[in-house]
Protein backbone atom coordinates (compact mmCIF):
# COMPACT_ATOMS: atom_id res chain seq x y z
CA UNK A 1 0.00 0.00 0.00
CA UNK A 2 1.58 3.42 -0.88
CA UNK A 3 -0.04 6.51 0.44
CA UNK A 4 -0.13 9.89 -0.82
CA UNK A 5 -0.66 12.67 2.16
CA UNK A 6 -0.98 16.11 1.12
CA UNK A 7 1.38 18.63 3.21
CA UNK A 8 1.88 22.21 3.96
CA UNK A 9 6.11 22.07 4.20
CA UNK A 10 8.65 19.25 3.56
CA UNK A 11 9.32 19.10 7.37
CA UNK A 12 7.66 15.60 9.71
CA UNK A 13 6.12 17.83 11.83
CA UNK A 14 3.99 19.58 9.12
CA UNK A 15 0.19 19.41 9.09
CA UNK A 16 -1.75 18.34 6.58
CA UNK A 17 -3.25 21.03 3.56
CA UNK A 18 -6.89 21.76 3.27
CA UNK A 19 -6.53 21.37 -0.32
CA UNK A 20 -5.41 18.49 -1.70
CA UNK A 21 -4.47 19.02 -5.41
CA UNK A 22 -3.01 22.41 -4.36
CA UNK A 23 -1.30 21.18 -1.68
CA UNK A 24 2.90 22.42 -2.40
CA UNK A 25 4.15 19.40 -0.54
CA UNK A 26 3.33 15.45 -0.33
CA UNK A 27 4.31 12.48 1.57
CA UNK A 28 4.40 9.32 -0.11
CA UNK A 29 4.30 6.12 2.52
CA UNK A 30 4.84 3.15 1.72
CA UNK A 31 3.32 0.82 4.52
CA UNK A 32 4.92 -1.86 3.02
CA UNK A 33 8.93 -1.14 3.78
CA UNK A 34 7.39 1.39 6.07
CA UNK A 35 9.52 4.50 4.41
CA UNK A 36 8.25 8.14 3.67
CA UNK A 37 9.10 10.20 0.79
CA UNK A 38 8.72 13.84 0.74
CA UNK A 39 7.86 15.36 -2.24
CA UNK A 40 6.56 18.89 -4.37
CA UNK A 41 3.88 19.40 -5.94
CA UNK A 42 4.71 20.27 -9.60
CA UNK A 43 0.94 21.09 -10.72
CA UNK A 44 0.18 23.45 -7.61
CA UNK A 45 0.17 26.20 -9.72
CA UNK A 46 -1.60 25.39 -12.76
CA UNK A 47 -4.80 26.78 -13.68
CA UNK A 48 -6.27 23.58 -14.83
CA UNK A 49 -6.59 20.24 -14.64
CA UNK A 50 -4.75 20.26 -11.73
CA UNK A 51 -6.25 16.94 -9.85
CA UNK A 52 -6.24 14.71 -13.95
CA UNK A 53 -2.34 15.59 -14.01
CA UNK A 54 -1.76 14.89 -9.96
CA UNK A 55 -3.00 12.04 -9.96
CA UNK A 56 -2.00 10.17 -13.34
CA UNK A 57 2.01 11.54 -12.08
CA UNK A 58 1.38 10.15 -8.81
CA UNK A 59 0.34 6.91 -10.01
CA UNK A 60 2.61 6.37 -12.52
CA UNK A 61 5.87 7.80 -11.01
CA UNK A 62 5.03 6.79 -7.34
CA UNK A 63 2.66 3.89 -7.42
CA UNK A 64 0.41 5.58 -5.14
CA UNK A 65 -2.97 3.66 -4.33
CA UNK A 66 -4.50 5.29 -1.59
CA UNK A 67 -5.28 9.06 -0.93
CA UNK A 68 -5.11 10.52 2.59
CA UNK A 69 -6.55 13.93 3.05
CA UNK A 70 -8.65 16.51 5.49
CA UNK A 71 -10.82 17.60 1.93
CA UNK A 72 -10.80 16.12 -1.39
CA UNK A 73 -12.21 18.09 -4.34
CA UNK A 74 -15.02 16.16 -6.38
CA UNK A 75 -13.57 15.86 -9.44
CA UNK A 76 -10.21 14.35 -7.58
CA UNK A 77 -12.94 12.29 -5.94
CA UNK A 78 -14.02 10.86 -8.89
CA UNK A 79 -10.89 10.66 -10.47
CA UNK A 80 -9.53 8.56 -7.67
CA UNK A 81 -12.82 6.15 -8.14
CA UNK A 82 -12.44 5.51 -11.39
CA UNK A 83 -8.72 4.32 -10.62
CA UNK A 84 -9.68 2.14 -7.49
CA UNK A 85 -8.15 4.36 -5.48
CA UNK A 86 -8.95 4.11 -1.70
CA UNK A 87 -9.75 7.82 -0.08
CA UNK A 88 -9.39 8.00 3.79
CA UNK A 89 -10.46 11.33 4.79
CA UNK A 90 -9.31 12.99 7.85
CA UNK A 91 -11.43 15.37 10.05
CA UNK A 92 -8.77 16.64 12.24
CA UNK A 93 -7.84 19.90 10.68
CA UNK A 94 -4.43 20.22 12.74
CA UNK A 95 -3.09 16.45 12.21
CA UNK A 96 0.34 16.56 11.83
CA UNK A 97 2.34 14.13 9.65
CA UNK A 98 4.37 12.67 12.62
CA UNK A 99 0.92 12.22 14.45
CA UNK A 100 0.01 10.51 11.16
CA UNK A 101 3.00 8.27 10.75
CA UNK A 102 2.91 7.62 14.35
CA UNK A 103 -1.16 6.14 14.08
CA UNK A 104 0.44 3.99 11.03
CA UNK A 105 3.08 2.27 13.38
CA UNK A 106 5.85 4.25 10.61
CA UNK A 107 8.84 5.78 12.45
Amino acid sequence: MRIVIPISDKSKTSTVSKKFARSPHFAVVDKTDRTVEVIENPYADLNLGVGKKLLNWLTKEYKVDTLLAFELGLKVQQLANESKMQLIIINEKKQTLKQLLSFMKIE
